[in-house]
Order: C-alpha cells, then structure tokens, then sequence
C-alpha cells in the first residue's frame, strides 16, 4: 500500500470514527433546477466528508465533482424533460405574472409526476426491490411526502425533510410549529412579516387554499405514488410526513423573518456556497478591466436569457449601454449573441456565479431573485436589483427591499426610464451596499457552517433513534384540542346555562313583583 492510499484510507477511518459509526443515508431530491439542486446536494456534503453512505437521486449529478467510494449518485435528469413537457402541455410562462392562487393551482400533479418518475428508474428499482438493501434514515425534498412513506418499506427508519424555500407553511405545520398569519408570510405571498391589512387578507386566504389544495389534491397523488411502489397497506403519505425527525432549512435571518419554532425544525444556513475559485483567465482580465465596476446579469437556471422576450431584451440593451464606464455580464445561452449588443456587454452561456459575486470589482447583481441566488449575494455583500418571475421571487425581493439591501421591479413595470432610474440609484447609494454587507455578517455568523451543522442534526437523529423527544405533543391533538376549542366551547355553554338560570331567575322574580304589586292594588280598591 502506498502512502496516498494509506492516507486516503485513514481519512475515511478517522471521518468514521468521528461520527460514531457509518450510517447508510437515502436521500430523494426531485426537483429539475440546478439553483435548488445546489442547495440540496449542499445539504450532502458533511455527511459523505464523516465517511457515512450517501446513496442520492438528484437531477444534476453532475453537479458532483468528487465522488468519493461513498457517494454513490442516480441520474434523475429525466425530470427536466417532465418539466418542459409540464410547461408546453398547461402553457406555464414564468414571463408573465400570475397570482400565487395560479401558481399553485396545477403545481401538485407535476410534483407527482416527478416522484414517480424517480421512483420508477431502473436504478431506484433495483433499490427497492433487493432485499439485501439496508437504509437507516432517508432524507427528502419538502414537496414529496410520499419520499417518506418509504420509510415503512426499509423499516421505519427515521425521515428528514429539508427544504431550499423560506416558510414553506405547509411543512412548518407538519412539524407542529405554530401558524400565525398575521406576521407569518407564505413564501409565494408578496410580503414581509408587517403586513397591511390587503397583505394579511391575502396571506391568509392564500394559506388556507393552499390546505385544500394539499389535502385534496397533493396528499391523495402522493398516496397513489406511494402505493404504487410501496404497497397497499401503507398509511397516508400525511402521516409519514407528520412523523419527520427532523425539518432542516436552508437559510436564516438575513434571508427570512424570526417565527416561533419547534426544537425539530432547524435553520441550517447557506450549505451550497463554495471555496472562491480563480476565474477563467479571460473573465478576471475583463472584470480587473472595468473602470467603475461590473454589473452581473443573470435571470438563473430556469428563466434562460434566451427566452427573455424582444421587447424586454431591447430594455435592457438601451439602458445598458448608458452606463459605458461599467462592464456587464450577461448569462446569454447561445452561441449566437443579439444584434446591437453594447460594447460593454460581454454574453456568456455559462459563468462561475459565485467566482463573479466574489470579485471585488462587481457592484450589482441583477437577478429574478432566487433564493439560492440571493443567498450568494448576500454573502458575498452584493446589493441586488430585483426582477421577481416566479415562485417565491416576489418574497426574496421583498425582503432585500425591506433591509435596504436591494430595490425591485415587477416585470410588467420594466421600462427604461424606470430601469434607468433604478440602477443610477443603486450604483450611487452606498447604503445598499452597507445594507448588504450587513446581512453578509449575519448569514456568515454560525456556530458552525452548514454541511457540518447538517451532519451533526443528522447524527443526532441517528443515535437517538428518531429523536423522538424533538416531536411537540401539538401533533398528537385534533384541530379543536390544539386551539383549545373545545374548551371555548364548554365554557361558552356553562355561561350560557348560568346565564339562562340567571335570566329565569330575573324572569320569575318580575313576575311575582308585578303579582304582588297587582294583589296590593286590588286590596287597595
């Protein structure tokens, strides 16, 4: 045995013995982005460095540049082209605005479909199907509860579910964790946690459609794909989900509000953030070469600048090329670049996100918002310029505008007098940039860093054998014990019981006073 080999060997051995033991961890992220799939297998990488067996189903297995003898990666990537089917098939254009009611309307059969779809790969069949598979905790994206029914099929070993969202409400509730729309948004809901009276009637309207919309569309897809692959006699996917060990959030306070928690739901931080890396040797020369600064312009993984439409694009050209001294960037997926490109616009189809928020010539992102997206910025101490598309964009957005940090515009509102305005501000106002740096101290401020904090609420899981004792006794009660209406209810019945005695008792009392009062009269006569 050579020395690099026996190193590598004692690395794995020490990393194991850190740990306790080698756990085997199944870990089912369905959902076709790139931006959430960093986040996701982010989430991974403490656990593989502690020399556990991570065996995960992503759709970006590439995304993965080392993989180490316990790694062992599923190509899901078939779910892009679900996707793509889903959003020519209901006619999803992320260009034009819609409703957080619209967006949810349709969003649980795709959501079914992606699981499925993993769940029927050759690969995950083989999985299944083998006996001889061993799991001891499987760990899930928030928006496929039938992941944890698969918990039953492997022995009821303990399930995690994380999540790559701010408040995700539908999942808080699951874990127990109190609901209080009055300062509580939805993450797809265009507010903050000081809600006007419009914004709270939406909030709540929005979450209580989103409860029927879960139990009468999600949960019973959910349960059909469950059983499909796990049999018949499972319970429903409702209550594998209720039974989750652990709720693991990606982010914390510079990127969402402060809200009552259970010990069973934990904000992580920010996993998916990476040593900076020297950029490509052409890109450091343009950047180093901007005489005020770099602009990056990128709408992220799922909103390509190519499919921005013409009108939009032309925007962007004319207002650009007002700034001369600043160099943009622009995430252009094609070879061939637009007719009138600025000379200070440099197009390309891929860019090191991270590499360039690092550098310290970048004064601005422009971005839709993503939450990943807003996370590296954030980090990085990079104010945003806000064009929110999708999902829970308009949320992000909010936030940053609320701390100072960025200022946003609906897309319906982009024009170039208002794009302008808007960017002569921001690169002239310092306050954003202290603003961000300012967050930048917050999401950089933890006791540990993200994988290893994952790592170790995992462990945590493992040796308590489902931690238990994290589970509120909220979860054992009914709509009505939880509330205390049941109480309300006894209570409004005994005051109304006294008050009807007391009533009958006035009653009686009247009665014989004007008895007595007619008795006197007629003595009196």
């Amino acid at each position: 045995m050579d020395l690099s080999h026996f190193l590598a060997v004692t690395a794995v051995l020490l990393a194991c013995c850190q740990s306790g033991y080698s756990a085997n961890i199944f870990a089912i992220f369905p959902t076709p982005s790139v931006s959430h799939q960093y986040s996701c297998l982010g989430f991974l990488e403490g656990l593989v460095a502690k020399g556990h067996n991570v065996t995960v189903i992503t759709t970006n297995p590439k995304l993965i540049d080392k993989k180490p003898p316990n790694y062992h990666v599923i190509d899901g990537s078939i779910n892009y082209q679900v996707w793509e089917n889903y959003m020519r098939d209901y006619q999803i254009d992320i260009q034009k605005e819609r409703s957080p009611f619209e967006i949810m309307a349709h969003f649980e059969y795709v959501f079914a479909e992606f699981i499925d779809t993993f769940f029927s790969l050759d690969e995950v069949q083989k999985i299944i199907k083998s006996p001889d598979t061993k799991f001891d905790l499987i760990i899930y994206e928030a928006f496929y509860p039938a992941a944890a029914s698969a918990s039953k099929h492997f022995g009821n070993i303990p399930t995690v579910v994380m999540s790559t969202i701010p408040n995700y409400l539908q999942v808080e509730s699951t874990m127990g964790n109190p609901i209080l729309l009055s300062y509580m948004p939805s993450f797809i809901v265009n507010a903050s946690d000081h809600m006007t009276l419009t914004e709270r009637i939406t909030n709540i309207a929005y979450y209580y459609f989103t409860v029927y919309i879960q139990h009468v569309y999600n949960y019973p897809l959910q349960d059909a794909v469950a059983r499909k692959y796990f049999g018949d006699d499972l319970k429903y996917v409702s209550e594998y989900e209720r039974n989750n060990s652990l709720y693991l959030l990606s982010g914390d306070l510079s990127q969402s509000y402060p809200v009552p928690r259970h010990p069973n739901t934990i904000e992580v931080g920010v996993c998916h953030i990476k040593p900076r890396k020297p950029l490509p040797e052409d890109l450091k020369q343009w950047m180093d070469g901007a005489k005020d600064g770099v602009i990056y312009f990128s709408l992220g993984s799922n909103m390509k600048g190519t499919s921005l439409r013409e009108d939009l694009r032309e925007i962007f050209i004319e207002v650009f090329a007002k700034f001369p001294n600043y160099r943009i960037i622009w995430k252009w997926e094609d070879d061939t670049p637009f007719p009138r490109k600025p000379k200070n616009v440099l197009l390309r189809k891929w860019n090191p996100q991270q590499d360039i928020l690092a550098h310290p010539k970048t004064k601005l992102f422009i971005s839709q918002t993503g939450h990943q997206s807003r996370q590296e910025a954030t980090f990085y101490g990079v104010p945003m310029l806000c064009i929110p598309l999708f999902w829970d964009q308009d949320y992000n957005a909010k936030k940053l505008v609320i701390e100072g940090a960025g200022l946003s515009i609906p897309i319906k509102e982009l024009k170039p007098d208002i794009l302008f305005e808007k960017l002569q501000r921001m690169l002239t106002d310092n306050s954003f940039k202290k603003n961000m740096l300012r967050l930048s101290s917050l999401t950089k401020d933890h006791v540990m860093n993200c994988p290893d904090k994952v790592a170790w609420w995992i462990e945590y899981v493992l040796r308590h054998n489902g931690a238990r004792h994290l589970r509120p006794a909220s979860l054992d009660l009914t709509w009505y014990q939880l509330y205390n209406l049941d109480i309300a209810a006894i209570t409004f019945s005994v005051l109304t019981i006294i008050l009807f005695i007391f009533y009958s008792i006035l009653k009686c009392l009247g009665r014989l006073c004007c008895s007595s009062r007619k008795d006197k009269k007629i003595k009196k006569r």
